[in-house]
């Protein structure tokens, strides 16, 4: 149970690091043109 506990906040990092490289590499391909 403490590596599965150990594994959810891995997880969560793993998300919020893979959704911020996203939205750093589309924010890349379109210039602010607003």
């Amino acid at each position: 149970m403490s590596g599965f506990a150990n594994l959810i906040p891995l997880f969560i990092f793993g998300l919020l690091v893979y959704f911020f490289f996203r939205w750093v590499a589309r924010d890349i391909q379109n210039p602010k043109s607003k």
